[in-house]
């Protein structure tokens, strides 16, 4: 049961139940601290590799409601909010080829997963995946670059 005042009644978790389907032209959201007032630009450092969280947009009423996931609410004006198609984050795709023959490429690729907390049932984190395994992190750097690059470039911040 959500404790937080703040938080609206239909962003709980209360009994409702997990959705893994996301439609491919579901947007997720992201809350940043933008770079200036004017900024044009998500920073990459705005962008975590282990397992970043975004708010499905099918379970908020504006965009604003991703707010709500802030640790502290009284800091919501300092922030901005971009938006990500499932579909774009589904297309994602980053090819490390290995230097010796034995050893075979790997393709790292993403997934959504519907990941409801007590307070913000919209809570969804992207899942990275190597060769097809789940992984809990990114490792190497050029794929971490490529993700954040990736993310900030097919996002668009709100509002457009």
């Amino acid at each position: 049961m959500c404790e937080n005042p703040v938080v609206p009644s239909y962003l709980h978790l209360n009994d409702k139940t997990l959705d893994q389907v996301f439609e491919e032209n579901e947007v997720v959201f992201r809350n940043f601290l933008p770079i200036s007032d004017e900024t044009t630009l998500i920073p990459g450092d705005q962008i975590d590799v282990k397992r970043t969280s975004f708010n499905r947009g099918k379970y908020l009423e504006k965009f604003e409601d991703s707010l709500y996931s802030l640790k502290n609410y009284e800091e919501k004006n300092s922030y901005r909010i971009f938006g990500i198609s499932v579909g774009a984050i589904r297309k994602f795709q980053a090819k490390v080829e290995m230097s010796k023959e034995k050893d075979k490429d790997r393709i790292y690729s993403l997934s959504l997963i519907h990941n409801p907390e007590t307070c913000m049932y919209p809570h969804t984190v992207i899942q990275a995946f190597d060769n097809g395994m789940e992984v809990s992190e990114i490792k190497p750097n050029s794929v971490k670059n490529k993700y954040r690059t990736f993310i900030a470039e097919q996002s668009i911040i709100y509002p457009p």
